[in-house]
């Protein structure tokens, strides 16, 4: 079951509800104390914001991810990806060792649970649709248009913004 959630500014403060479609599960209060970050906290803040700035291409942090072996290769895999560079799921499922495996490349990815640093945004439709995302479409279409601009497009694998419609 997968739950959403949203956040509620409230004059008590930020309350977060969680709901799937069969109802609401969880609604939190959030803790008005600022927590105290761990180095790893701040490392991965400072590497996802120099990525946004344009500064930083590879992530370099250690993970702590749990998945099925198939999600775990299907994430390494992504991780391989260049800054810029573009793939879609029968390539990665041919990568992993299980090319008849697109569908479920589809389902790891989209289980993703570390997008930008394990960049699933740069996994396309074989037919050159731009697919999903976690984040919404919106959100791909910018990190795509991110990366493309800072990489050289003359490259092998780099994306055309014209074959996924952007």
């Amino acid at each position: 079951m997968k739950y959403k959630s949203n956040i509620l500014q409230t004059p008590i403060g930020k309350i977060s509800v969680y709901a799937s479609e069969e109802g609401v599960r969880e609604i939190r209060f959030h803790n008005h104390k600022k927590e105290v970050l761990t180095s790893l906290h701040q490392e991965a803040l400072a590497q996802l914001e120099e990525y946004f700035r344009g500064r930083r291409q590879v992530f370099e942090l250690p993970l702590s991810i749990k998945g099925t072996d198939f999600q775990v290769r299907v994430w390494d895999c992504l991780r391989g990806l260049g800054f810029g560079e573009t793939t879609n799921y029968g390539s990665i499922a041919h990568s992993v060792g299980s090319p008849r495996a697109s569908r479920a490349v589809g389902n790891a990815v989209g289980r993703n649970p570390l997008p930008i640093v394990i960049p699933c945004h740069r996994v396309l439709h074989a037919g050159g649709g731009i697919g999903g995302f976690s984040g919404g479409l919106s959100k791909k279409r910018w990190l795509l248009n991110h990366e493309t601009f800072r990489s050289p497009i003359s490259r092998p694998g780099a994306i055309s913004l014209v074959s996924v419609g952007i």
